[in-house]
């Protein structure tokens, strides 16, 4: 086998192995903790038991036959020990007697230990005493290893190296009867006799009880196997393969961390669910009910656990032919045999069941083919009494249809129609409040309009009624007038010239609007472009006002679009304008006075056109001067200060529009240190046009641009 396919062999049971390492790691801890209990039970209670067997069948393990000429060894040494520390002058007659004794010990030991009985060691100690305290002394000790040949299976349990020890004493002849001596006697499992016999039937039944403990303890790894570690592997799974996206719904929850699982699964699902019908209401607000409604299904089959899910919208009477208006479906999985589709008789009963109470929340119905019957759901999302129409959300549950599952499907369902429900209400409420603004603008605009037209008509009546008294004079007392009345003449004329100028700008302005759907940048000056809206401004002026224009040298020429940039400005003088008007309600005839500045800021590349007025200010509800905070609100769309009967302008929100959307600049008010109100446009310096067309946008924009040139020959004209 070459090394190549060794790497990929070993790399593809490495991958086995870390994708089941959880098992495997229970499985490994299971089996080491089995083995512990195992052994702890040998030790434990089995060996104690065959010990109490052994020592109570000591006189069969070890029949005196066989010990009686080491007893009578070991008696002799002891004593002869004991007369040499008694007798001190006899130690050396004693000696050589008590050292013929340990030879004698130590053969007769070698001979019981190798002869055929479960005796594995022997050691012989002599015993002194030092008042209150033993002395024991090893005078010899001799081991075999007899433990495979002695523990069988027949008569061990897990362990193979049982022993035991038994000792017999040697005590002084005379009335102290102290101990002298001891032979310590060690064993292993005897493996013939009575005794084996005995000790075969403890080791079986210890093997009954030990299979009971292992049977009860592989019967809890199971359950908690199959509870717990392989749930926290599935729903582990899960979670990587959803990182990034929607997570699963697992299809067969069998445990309660699983169905712990699904649920927070389905609140996250929902989630989704609100933020998409959010969307909907932020960017598509074009789109109808139905087609907002039908795209639900796309979200729902894939990730909620359905195996089939529509949208439907029913006409609910007896006589209709065709009870379904419009049906959108999506399903898990594309053909799947075991789920019977609806038919048309099956939307029709459906149609008949709501229609009995048009307040059911939820609708439970059969669907079968030939094979088998599947239970479906269906939750009314929204209802029409009188045109007798209802949209449902209709759904089968995929899995198996057993009473739990059923249960949760049913819940889901019901959770995901409140939530489309609840969305579809907003968009409504969001839908009336944009035709209602929408109206309003119409309706200020339309005022702004009529205000102007009637300034210029009224100014354009009297230059009219000049001309028309001078060309009513005879030929030759027009020939006969004074310079200065000629003069006035020419005036009138000029002032026709200038208002038919002046009308042709006002529709200029207020067809702006339209270049807010298809802006067009272009490159101008920012001090020209202010200048020309001050010029247009100052001819619809009804009251005396003196404006001041400060424009900065060296402001440069950057991309914008002129004319939203124009209905601006001009917007901000309008504002400007009534808070004069509001300050001469309050206080009576004073100096009004407007400033216009341009500048430019080479660090920031920032260019800022600013309108100030020495008017009433920026004034909250209580009529004070607002706070910087309060100020901060008056870019809402709602906002407004002004008196009944004031005039009124397009508001700062369209002006914030304009600015932020269409130049991604900022606009900044606040009441300036020295009386009036302060509003700031900051623009940011583009040397290029950015890229707003979008291709399918190029006739709308080639319509633009024919009618501004259309507007510019009507100016040349007049």
């Amino acid at each position: 086998m070459s090394v190549a396919n060794f790497t990929f062999g070993f790399g593809a049971v490495w991958a086995k192995i870390q994708r089941n390492y959880l098992p495997i790691l229970s499985g490994l801890i299971f089996a080491f903790i089995l083995a512990v209990v195992a052994v702890e039970i040998d030790r434990q209670a089995y060996q104690s038991k065959k010990k109490e067997i052994c020592i109570h069948n000591w006189d069969r393990l070890c029949p005196e036959s066989l010990t009686k000429n080491l007893f009578q060894q070991a008696e002799r040494y002891f004593s002869l020990m004991e007369k040499m520390r008694n007798e001190d002058g006899d130690r050396s007659r004693l000696m050589p007697l008590a050292e013929d004794a340990r030879r004698a010990m130590d053969e007769e030991t070698s001979r019981i230990l190798n002869s055929d009985n479960c005796l594995i060691g022997i050691t012989v100690f002599t015993v002194e005493h030092d008042g209150d305290e033993r002395i024991r002394e090893r005078v010899l000790s001799r081991e075999v290893d007899k433990f495979k040949k002695q523990n069988t299976f027949a008569n061990s349990l897990v362990l193979r190296r049982f022993w035991g020890g038994t000792t017999w004493s040697s005590r002084s002849v005379g009335p102290s009867h102290m101990l002298i001596g001891e032979v310590s006697f060690r064993y292993t499992t005897p493996l013939r006799g009575p005794v084996f016999q005995e000790i075969r039937h403890l080791t079986s039944r210890f093997r009954l009880y030990l299979a009971g403990v292992v049977l009860t303890l592989g019967l809890l790894y199971w359950y908690i196997l199959r509870h717990l570690i392989m749930p926290i592997k599935l729903i582990t799974d899960n979670i990587d393969r959803s990182k990034g996206a929607l997570p699963e719904i697992l299809p067969y929850p069998r445990t309660v961390l699983e169905s712990a699982y699904n649920d927070l699964a389905r609140d996250a699902l929902l989630n989704a669910v609100t933020r998409t019908m959010a969307e909907y209401m932020s960017v598509d607000r074009l789109a109808s009910r139905g087609e907002i409604v039908g795209g639900i299904p796309e979200q729902i089959a894939p990730n909620f656990g359905f195996a089939a899910v529509y949208a439907v919208e029913l006409v609910v009477g007896e006589g209709s032919e065709s009870p379904m208006r419009w049906c959108r479906s999506a399903f898990h999985a594309p053909s799947d045999p075991e789920v019977p589709l609806p038919t048309e008789s099956d939307w029709a009963g459906l149609g008949r069941q709501f229609a009995r109470d048009w307040n059911q929340g939820i609708l439970d119905f059969a669907v079968s083919d030939n094979k088998s019957a599947r239970p479906y759901f269906a939750v009314p999302i929204a209802a029409d009494r009188e045109q007798r129409r209802v949209t449902l959300l209709v759904a089968t549950p995929r899995g198996p249809l057993a009473q739990e599952n059923l249960r949760w499907h049913r819940e889901t369902l019901l959770r995901l129609a409140k939530a489309v429900r609840s969305g579809l209400e907003t968009l409504d409420l969001q839908r009336d409040l944009i035709v209602r603004e929408k109206s309003k603008a119409g309706i200020n605009l339309s005022r702004h309009l009529g205000h102007d037209l009637t300034n210029v008509i009224a100014t354009s009546k009297l230059e009219l009624d000049t001309v028309r008294r001078f060309l009513g004079l005879p030929a030759e007392r027009r020939a006969q007038l004074d310079p200065q009345r000629r003069a006035l003449f020419d005036e009138s004329l000029q002032g026709l010239l200038n208002n038919t100028k002046f009308l042709q700008e006002i529709v200029n302005i207020y067809r702006s609007f339209s270049y807010m759907h298809h802006p067009r940048h272009e490159s101008v000056n920012p001090n020209a472009l202010a200048d020309e809206v001050v010029e247009l401004f100052q001819l619809s002026l009804s009251r005396r006002i003196q404006i001041h224009k400060v424009y900065g040298d060296g402001v440069p020429h950057g991309y914008v679009e002129p004319r939203l940039l124009k209905l601006a400005v001009f917007n901000l003088l309008t504002n400007a304008t009534d808070a004069l008007k509001r300050r001469a309600v309050h206080e009576g005839d004073f100096d009004a006075s407007l400033w216009i500045t341009t500048t430019y800021d080479k660090d920031s590349k920032k260019i800022t056109i600013t309108v100030r007025d020495n008017g009433w200010g920026i004034r909250n509800e209580k009529g004070e001067l607002a706070t910087p905070s309060e100020i901060r609100t008056i870019f809402q769309a709602d906002f407004s200060t002004r008196q009944e009967g004031m005039a009124e302008g397009l508001g700062l929100n369209w002006v914030r529009q304009i600015v932020g959307e269409f130049h991604q600049g900022q606009l900044h008010a606040r009441n300036h240190p020295e009386g009036g109100a302060e509003v700031s446009l900051v623009l940011p310096h583009s040397e290029s046009s950015p890229d707003l067309e979008g291709p399918g946008d190029a006739s709308e924009q080639r319509s633009a641009r024919a009618d501004t040139q259309g507007q510019a020959n009507e100016v040349k004209k007049s």
